[in-house]
C-alpha cells in the first residue's frame, strides 16, 4: 500500500504505485478465480483446442480465397479467349482479315473457353466446394468449443461487477479513499463546505461520477454530456451566365456567353455536443485564494527551449510585480515554477505561498517538464475553497468498467482485459489527482467535514442523471427535436427511505429553415443574390417522470431477478422492457405518465 508520505512526491512515486497497483489487480483477479471455483486447467485445454482449430480454420480460409482467385482468373481467361475469337471472326466477315482466319479463331477461342470452363469445374470449383464444407464443419466445432469455454468460465463471468476498480484503488492507497457512489450526505457536505457543484445549468448532464476523499478532503470526478453553442458555416452557390467580348483572331471581336459559379457563405449559431471530465476538490487551506493556469506546452522540450520560455514568461511576473506592488503582488524567486505554472492572475500572495511551498513548486516543475505519460495537460482553477481541474489525457478514457467487457470464454483473456483496464484506469486517475497531490498541504490537513441540511433526495442528482443517460434517449426526446439532448434531473419527492420520484427534463433544439440572399460580385461586374440555406436552432424541452429505487445486489442477483415472474409482470405494466435499468445499486424506471409507481411495483424492486 502506498503511504501518504510517499505521495508527497507523486511523480517520483508513480512507478512504484503503478507496480503496487498491478500486483493488487493480479491478486484481485486471482481471488475472483478462486472464489468462482472454475477449473482453469480444464479451460486451458479447451482454449488450446479452440486455438488449434482456429489456426486450421484460418489456413483453410486462406486456401479457399486462393482457389476463388484462381477460379476468377480462369473465368477471365475463358471470356478473353471467347471474345478474341468473336472479334477475329467479325474481322474475317467484314473482310479485314481472311474468313479462314476468322473461322479458325472462333473455333480456337471457343475451344479454349470450353477448356477453361471444364478446368474450373474439375479444379477450383471442386476444391471450393470441399473447402466450404470443411469450413462449415470447423465453424460449428469452433462455436461448440467456445460455448464449452463460456460454460467453464460462467461462474467467473458472473462475479464481474461495476466499480471493481474502486476496490482495487482503495487497496492501493493509504490516504486516498474512493467511494462506491456519491452519497447524498457526501454531496451535501461538499456543497455546504466548498461550493455548489450540483447546479451547473441546463447545458450539462452527468453520465458518470466517481467520488472520494484525501484524508477527509473530498473530490468528485464527473463525466458530463455537455452542449455549447458554436458557429457553423453554411455555403450556397449560384450559376450566372453573361456575355463577354473576345477576340476572334482576325482583328475583330465576337460575343460569347460565359458561365460562372458564385459562392457565398453565412455563419450561424449551432449547438455542439461533447463529453467532458472535470475534477472537483474541496479544501479549507488558503480560503481566500483564487487563481487559474493552463498548459504551458513545455512538456518534453529541451533545456534550451524551456530556459528561453522561462526567461520570456518570467519577465511578465517581474513587470507585474513593479506595476502591482501596491496591491501586494510579488513574484516568487523560483523562475521556472512561476513561468511554467503561470498563475499570474492570483489574488492573494499569502495564500499562494501557503499552498505552493518549495516542495510543491518542485513537484509541479517536475510534472510540467516531464512528458511521460501525459505531460502538462491540465487546467487548474481555484475559487476560494473549490479546486477545479480539467485534464486532456482522461477525456477518452473509460472510467465505467462495464463487467461485460471482461466476460470471456478464455479466463486468461478475461485476466488480460481486466488487468489492462485497471492499469489504464489507475494511470489516468493518478494523473488526474496529481496536481492536488503535488501540494503537500492538501494532504496534511485531515478534515472531518460536517453539514447542517439533509439532502433533498435519497439519491444525488449526479447518480440520477447517470441512470437517465443509461436509458434509451428516445424516451426523453422532445417532439421535432433535431439535435442531441441534455438530460437534467429534478427531485419531486422521496419514495420511502430508498427511493426518489424525479422529473427528467430533456433540453434539445428544433430547427427552422431559412434562406439568406447574400450579395456577391460576379464576373460581369454586377452583384447577384446567392441563396444560402441555413438552420435556426430553437430550444425545446420535454419532461419525463422517473422513479429511482436503491437495491444493493450483485449483477448475478439482478440477472436472476430479471427471470422472476413478478419482475416480468412489472415490465408489462410500464412502457416496455427497455424503460428500466439497473446500475451501481439503483433501479431507474421511466413512469407511464406523471404518476409515481404503485406500491406493489416499488416492492418488487426493493425486495
Amino acid at each position: 500500500m502506498i503511504s501518504s508520505d510517499e505521495l508527497l512526491k507523486p511523480l517520483q512515486t508513480f512507478n512504484r504505485a503503478m507496480s503496487e497497483h498491478d500486483q493488487i489487480t493480479a491478486d484481485y483477479f486471482d481471488d475472483l478465480v478462486k472464489k468462482s471455483g472454475i477449473n482453469t486447467a480444464e479451460n486451458t485445454v479447451t482454449v488450446e483446442k479452440y486455438k488449434k482449430k482456429l489456426a486450421i480454420f484460418d489456413n483453410q480460409n486462406k486456401r479457399l480465397s486462393k482457389f476463388k482467385g484462381l477460379r476468377a482468373f480462369l473465368i477471365v481467361l475463358a471470356v478473353l479467349a471467347l471474345l478474341a475469337g468473336i472479334i477475329l471472326l467479325v474481322l474475317g466477315i467484314t473482310g479485314t482479315l481472311s474468313s479462314t482466319i476468322g473461322i479458325i479463331s472462333i473455333s480456337v477461342g471457343g475451344a479454349l473457353a470450353i477448356f477453361f470452363i471444364v478446368l474450373i469445374c474439375i479444379g477450383p470449383n471442386k476444391r471450393i466446394k470441399e473447402l466450404k464444407s470443411g469450413l462449415s464443419i470447423l465453424k460449428k466445432e469452433l462455436e461448440e468449443l467456445k460455448d464449452e469455454g463460456y460454460a467453464q468460465c460462467a461462474a467467473l463471468n458472473r462475479l464481474f461487477e461495476y466499480d471493481m476498480q474502486i476496490d482495487i484503488m482503495n487497496k492501493t492507497f493509504d490516504s486516498i479513499h474512493f467511494h462506491k457512489t456519491l452519497a447524498p450526505d457526501q454531496l451535501q457536505m461538499f456543497i455546504e463546505n466548498y461550493g455548489d457543484i450540483e447546479n451547473r445549468g441546463n447545458d450539462s448532464s452527468t453520465v458518470h461520477v466517481i467520488s472520494g476523499d484525501i484524508i477527509g478532503n473530498p473530490f468528485v470526478i464527473e463525466t458530463s454530456h455537455i452542449m455549447k453553442m458554436g458557429n457553423y458555416i453554411y455555403t450556397g452557390t449560384l450559376a450566372i451566365t453573361y456575355p463577354v467580348r473576345v477576340s476572334n483572331g482576325k482583328g475583330g471581336y465576337t460575343t460569347t456567353m460565359r458561365t460562372q459559379i458564385l459562392t457565398a457563405s453565412v455563419t450561424k449559431p449551432k449547438p455542439l455536443y461533447n463529453y467532458e471530465k472535470v475534477i472537483y476538490f474541496g479544501n479549507d487551506i488558503a480560503r481566500a485564494l483564487c487563481f487559474s493556469r493552463k498548459p504551458s506546452g513545455m512538456s518534453g522540450k529541451s533545456d534550451k527551449e524551456i530556459n528561453k520560455y522561462v526567461k520570456s514568461e518570467y519577465k511578465k511576473f517581474t513587470d507585474k510585480s513593479r506595476k502591482d506592488l501596491a496591491k501586494g503582488f510579488t513574484a516568487l524567486g523560483n523562475e521556472q515554477f512561476e513561468a511554467l505554472f503561470h498563475a499570474i492572475d492570483r489574488n492573494n500572495e499569502v495564500g499562494f505561498r501557503t499552498l505552493f511551498t518549495p516542495l510543491a513548486q518542485q513537484n509541479f516543475v517536475a510534472q510540467i517538464k516531464n512528458n511521460d505519460p501525459y505531460g502538462d495537460d491540465f487546467i487548474f482553477k481555484k475559487v476560494k475553497t473549490l479546486n477545479i481541474l480539467r485534464n486532456e489525457h482522461n477525456q477518452y478514457v473509460d472510467y465505467v468498467g462495464n463487467p461485460l467487457d471482461f466476460v470471456d470464454f478464455d479466463y486468461q483473456n478475461a485476466r488480460e482485459k481486466f488487468v489492462n483496464f485497471n492499469r489504464t484506469f489507475f494511470k489516468s486517475v493518478y494523473f488526474d489527482l496529481m496536481p492536488i497531490l503535488n501540494i503537500p498541504s492538501y494532504q496534511q490537513l485531515a478534515k472531518n467535514n460536517t453539514f447542517s441540511k439533509k439532502y433533498r433526495g435519497n439519491n444525488t442528482i449526479f447518480e440520477i442523471e447517470t441512470l437517465a443517460n443509461l436509458l434509451d434517449k428516445s424516451y426523453f426526446k422532445p417532439e421535432h427535436c433535431a439535435t442531441d439532448i441534455i438530460l437534467k434531473a429534478h427531485h419531486i419527492s422521496k419514495e420511502g427511505t430508498r427511493g426518489d420520484y424525479v422529473k427528467i427534463t430533456a433540453h434539445g433544439h428544433s430547427t427552422i429553415e431559412h434562406i439568406d440572399l447574400v450579395p456577391t460580385l460576379g464576373g460581369d461586374g454586377l452583384m447577384h443574390p446567392v441563396p444560402v440555406h441555413w438552420l435556426e436552432y430553437v430550444p425545446i424541452e420535454k419532461d419525463t417522470y422517473m422513479t429511482v429505487i436503491k437495491k444493493e445486489q450483485t449483477r448475478a442477483d439482478f440477472m436472476q431477478k430479471q427471470r422472476m415472474p413478478n419482475y416480468q409482470d412489472l415490465l408489462n405494466r410500464i412502457i416496455d422492457k427497455n424503460a428500466i435499468t439497473y446500475y451501481r445499486g439503483n433501479y431507474a424506471v421511466i413512469n407511464n405518465g406523471d404518476k409515481p409507481l404503485l406500491k406493489e411495483d416499488l416492492d418488487i424492486l426493493r425486495n
